[in-house]
């Protein structure tokens, strides 16, 4: 069942949930008295790997779901009072995107934005986040990718975790804001096929590079 916030059945939400699941891919159905119940049919050969993509699709649509109703401010509360760890003063903390977890502009007082990273609650181990955060680290000592720079809490910490409701408890990191475009962004502007053939091959030799420095590199131990 697809409830609002009330815990009644809520129609509208269920369907943009079917819907955005069927632009990933995915086909659900939808039925109940209220058309709030989502309905799956998987076909016999259906396979753990196929679990395990459906749970993925439908955590992502549920959480753009839950933007779209503006229930994001719950996590947002939760961000701030995390950064409070760190050392800066906030002054604002807008959503920036959603994805297996939530993305958030801050603004500091002083410094510029900065961007924290509300994970995904039981997805990645607190051992798997800091590996993240060295090894992207790793990459700007390299010299050889410019990526935001994680930033540490005042204790040393490279995330903190933050009650989020009851019994859902999440990290929270932080990194530096890095001013840009996407690829797609840039493919989508006024540039010829040569330029656009270009940032292809400039991507390939990038990825190549990261492919090289991720099997030499060493991670701390912890």
């Amino acid at each position: 069942d697809w409830l609002d916030r009330d815990g009644g059945p809520d129609g509208a939400g269920a369907r943009s949930i079917v819907n955005a699941a069927r632009q990933a891919g995915v086909l659900i159905g939808l039925d109940g008295p209220h058309g709030h119940v989502l309905k799956l049919r998987p076909p016999l050969v259906f396979s753990m790997a196929d679990a395990d993509h459906l749970l993925d699709v439908m955590h992502l649509c549920s959480l753009r779901e839950v933007v779209a109703d503006g229930r994001w401010q719950r996590e947002a509360a939760a961000v701030t009072r995390a950064l409070s760890a760190w050392p800066f003063d906030v002054v604002g903390v807008d959503l920036l995107s959603v994805s297996e977890n939530l993305v958030f502009r801050v603004e500091r007082a002083m410094g510029g934005p900065v961007v924290a990273r509300l994970h995904r609650s039981g997805y990645n181990s607190l051992i798997e986040l800091e590996s993240e955060h060295a090894w992207v680290d790793s990459l700007n000592k390299g010299g050889i990718l410019a990526t935001a720079r994680p930033i540490e809490a005042s204790d040393g910490r490279s995330h903190v975790a933050v009650d989020v409701s009851d019994g859902d408890r999440r990290f929270v990191g932080v990194v530096d804001w890095v001013a840009g475009q996407t690829m797609s962004q840039t493919l989508d502007g006024n540039i010829s096929s040569g330029q656009a053939a270009d940032w292809y091959r400039r991507t390939g030799a990038l990825l190549g590079e990261l492919h090289n420095q991720s099997g030499e590199w060493e991670r701390p131990s912890w």
